[in-house]
């Protein structure tokens, strides 16, 4: 669903970053200036000392390319897993989209315009009109998700809030995928599926679990509980006094 507020995608590097580059450049230095200094107190001549430097520079070189060569090659693997991934199937009730990076071109699936509250031919899905829906506390978490998706060639996925139309605010799950050529974004398609109900219900579990909790801390006598499965979940303040066993140690 992205656009221009990304300004441009961000191609996957085709060659070492400066970082590693700049590691490389310091070792070599190094290395070279001890050599140097050793030299110049032994008292060597240059006649003498030079084959040692030509074999000195030679595998310089060779460490160099064969760290480039390394970097280069995991990228690729990186990249053809990326692409064989399988494509990303939207969940019932969710909605698919479509990327085309090079064309700028969307397409959003009718079920993501009921999830988010739009008429199809009142809605331009562009990633600039997308973010004007996305909660403004959480349009910088999904920017920086997109980003570091086309930089690093990472699956996508994130959770955010959306407002819709008339005020209601929903939460959502957002999935997809990148498909790269010649390591270069090219595509991306994904699902998003409005997860409120479900958030909504853990929520609630947990305040029962918190106030479960809270009863079984007020009762005196030591009491612990257990899973389906018999394993040690947690236990009252009581019992945590009497064993030193914390609550849910597991």
């Amino acid at each position: 669903m992205p656009e221009g507020g990304l300004n441009k995608p961000v191609e996957p590097p085709q060659s070492p970053g400066p970082g590693s580059t700049r590691t490389d450049y310091i070792v070599i230095a190094a290395l070279s200036l001890v050599g140097a200094v050793f030299a110049a107190v032994s008292g060597y001549s240059l006649s003498t000392l030079l084959p040692y430097v030509l074999l000195w520079a030679s595998l310089c070189l060779t460490f160099f390319i064969y760290r480039r060569w390394g970097e280069e090659q995991r990228q690729r693997k990186n990249i053809e897993a990326a692409n064989e991934t399988p494509p990303v199937s939207p969940p019932v009730g969710g909605g698919s989209w479509e990327w085309d990076i090079r064309g700028n071109r969307y397409i959003w699936s009718d079920e993501i315009f009921k999830i988010y509250g739009l008429k199809k031919n009142e809605f331009d899905p562009s990633y600039s009109n997308f973010l004007k829906h996305v909660h403004p506390e959480d349009r910088l978490h999904v920017e920086e998700k997109f980003a570091g998706v086309l930089r690093e060639n990472i699956p996508y996925e994130a959770e955010y809030r959306i407002v819709k139309p008339g005020g209601e605010v929903r939460i959502v799950h957002e999935q997809g995928t990148v498909l790269f050529k010649k390591r270069k974004p090219v595509s991306m398609s994904g699902y998003v599926t409005d997860v409120t109900d479900r958030k909504q219900v853990e929520s609630d579990l947990r305040d029962q679990f918190g106030m479960l909790q809270f009863l079984m801390d007020a009762i005196p006598i030591p009491l612990y509980h257990k899973g389906e499965d018999g394993k040690y979940e947690g236990c009252n303040k009581a019992f945590e006094a009497l064993t030193g066993a914390g609550n849910h140690s597991g």
